[in-house]
This record gives C-alpha cells, structure tokens and sequence, in this order.
C-alpha cells in the first residue's frame, strides 16, 4: 500500500506550484517510479493515490488517463489501472525512435546555445555527479531528464522537443531498470560530460553522435536485462508446468 504523505512526496518547486495539480500528479506518480516505490504490474488506485498524495479523486483519475495513454499505465477496464510491464519490444521501439529524434534536436540546439543554457548544463550534470557518488538512482534520473530537457529545448523546435521529451516520459520505466545496473550510472555520466564539452566547442557533429551512442547503450543495456529476464521465465515456466502434472 502507498503510504499517506504530507503534501507531495518530494519537495515542489517554486516553478511547480503553479502548475496545475493533474500534472503535479503525474509527476509524482513517475517520482514513485523512479523511487521504486511503483513497479511494473503495480495496481494503481485511485482512491489510495488521492489520499497519499492529498488531492481529490479527479487530477487522479485524469494523471493516470494520460500515463495510460503515454504507455507508462494500462487501463484494463475490469481491474483498473496498473504499471504497463516491461518488454524488450517496447523497450527497442522506444529508445531507437528517441535516438534518431535526440540526434536531430542535439545536431540543431549546439549552435544555439548561449551561456545562460551551458550554465544551466554545467549545473545539472554537477548534480548528476552528486548523485552518482551517493548511488542515488531516482536523483540520478532527474538531472538525467533534466539535462536532456535543456538540451533539446534550446534547438527551438517546440514540436520535436515535445515529441521527444514524450518518449523519455514514456521510458521512466526503463529508466529505472536500466540505472541500478552496474556501471550504468557512470556511464551516462560520461557521456553527459562528453556531450557538454562538445556543446562547449559547438561541435554540433560530436555532441549528435554521442547523444546517439548514449542512448543506444541504454537500450542495450536495458534489452539484455529483459531477454535475461524473459530466458530465467522460460526456463521455470516448463518447469513449473511438470511438477503440476506429477506430483
């Protein structure tokens, strides 16, 4: 059961409270993601949801509409909403399509970045650093998105970096797969510094290819885990199956 909170379940920003409670919802549902608190095949009540996070039913019921139509919730229409599980299809679908639109965005943003945007870079990946060495995964993700974020929003293309920053909602969930992993961590981190320094040099041509590289290892990463996953299931299911029918 989710425990009840005061208020929000982090700290809002400043920013945040004038954002509409549905959307403050929605990311709350996803920090619970990222904190392991909500995992694959989770039932997601609505009733349970309003009361921990200190809201009415609605922006509950609307929040987990749009995580369902993200693909980060499903909807069955008997048991209610739940955590989409994971699959290595899903998986290669979505991080293949964010590299070609990542790629874009980086190899259009890089000669438009001013200091005000580089600043804001150095800043977050500094607070990446922290994370790593506490091994704090769910804080780790959050500069991570955040870095992403202003990247591409300084390419100027309202419509690709909305395409784009859907996709990374949608992939909370292998996100937080894909980050507890050994070394994982470490090497987003440095592709993140490689990337600021190409930002740095406005080598728009490096800081495209490793924006690629570094999600393309993700998907790898997150793809084994799951066919790894997926072989263990496999194996036991006969298994399992036999000792049914021979007790």
């Amino acid at each position: 059961m989710i425990q009840p909170v005061s208020g929000l379940t982090r700290p809002v920003r400043a920013s945040a409270q004038r954002r509409t409670t549905h959307a403050l919802v929605v990311d709350e549902i996803r920090g619970m993601i990222l904190g392991g608190d909500l995992k694959p095949g989770d039932r997601l009540r609505i009733d349970e949801l309003a009361s921990a996070l200190s809201v009415s039913p609605m922006p509950v019921r609307e929040a987990l509409h749009q995580l369902a139509a993200e693909g980060t919730a499903t909807l069955d229409p008997f048991k209610g909403f739940s955590i989409a599980e994971l699959s290595a299809k899903e998986a290669l679908d979505l991080y293949s399509t964010r590299a070609a639109l990542e790629t874009l965005a980086t190899r259009i943003a890089v000669p438009l970045l001013d200091e005000g945007v580089l600043s804001t870079l150095r800043e977050t990946l500094d607070r990446q650093a922290r994370a790593c060495r506490d091994g704090d995964a769910s804080e780790f993700i959050h500069w991570d998105l955040t870095f992403h974020r202003e990247l591409y929003s300084a390419s100027d293309r309202p419509l690709l970096t909305r395409q784009i920053l859907g996709l990374i909602n949608s992939s909370v969930r292998y996100s937080r797969a894909n980050l507890p992993l050994p070394g994982s961590m470490e090497a987003a981190l440095a592709a993140h510094r490689t990337i600021l320094e190409a930002c740095e040099r406005r080598d728009a041509a490096l800081a495209a290819k490793v924006t690629r590289q570094h999600t393309d290892q993700a998907a790898e990463r997150v793809i084994r885990l799951l066919e790894a996953r997926g072989a263990v299931e496999e194996h036991a299911a006969p298994k399992a199956g036999r000792t049914a029918r021979h007790p």
